[in-house]
């Protein structure tokens, strides 16, 4: 999150909602519901966004791969 949304949201008790606040985002209003203690998650549990990052990684790689191979082999002519 960005700092200002941060700073408004954990500033906020449970069951209080926030005044109108803006973000580069655009404008907020806040209700917080609960909060937990921090604690680590298990593997379990973060493994579906683990998974997600490394996909998300493998395809920025191809990626750039292919379009290292399309501009090596791009030839480039003057028009006229």
């Amino acid at each position: 999150m960005v700092p200002e949304f941060d700073a408004v949201v954990f500033a906020l008790k449970p069951g209080e909602i926030s005044p109108v606040f803006r973000t580069a985002f655009g404008f907020h209003i806040a209700k917080v519901n609960a909060r937990a203690e921090e604690r680590m998650a298990t593997f379990d549990e973060a493994r579906p966004q683990i998974e997600r990052l490394l996909m998300t990684q493998k395809h920025q790689s191809a990626l750039e791969r292919l379009c290292d191979y399309l501009r090596a082999r791009a030839t480039v002519e003057e028009a006229g």
